[in-house]
């Protein structure tokens, strides 16, 4: 044993060993994964965002019912921009251009969301 320690090239790969083990150490948090980073954007859920009919043919055709009135939107973006916006600031927009007569099913689908105070 007192021979291998003495050797210079035994010495230089224990000391690689131990600064790998080391790195290790002071680099990977079990609490995190190595992933995560720190970021501007968050999630924000509005349960009840208002559905609006947009593009209906009011001479020839009428909406008697809608069902579901509201929507659940899921929003992702940065997060002072999800702050800054209030829940009526969601709006779903149905777009009913060229529907026929008779009882439709709209696709589900996404919405774009526009800030009413710039």
């Amino acid at each position: 044993m007192d021979k291998l320690l003495n050797h210079p090239t035994s010495l230089k790969v224990l000391a690689v060993m131990i600064a790998i083990l080391i790195w290790a150490v002071v680099h990977i948090d079990p609490e995190t994964s190595p992933q995560s980073v720190t970021s501007n954007t968050d999630t924000k859920v509005i349960e009840a965002a208002s559905i609006v009919v947009e593009g209906l043919d009011t001479d020839k055709y009428m909406l008697t019912a809608m069902e579901p009135t509201v929507a659940r939107l899921v929003v992702e973006g940065r997060i002072s921009s999800l702050l800054a916006a209030n829940n009526d600031d969601y709006v779903v927009k149905l777009d009913l251009t060229g529907v026929e007569s008779g009882i439709q099913a709209a696709a589900k689908g996404r919405a774009a969301f526009r800030n009413s105070r710039n």
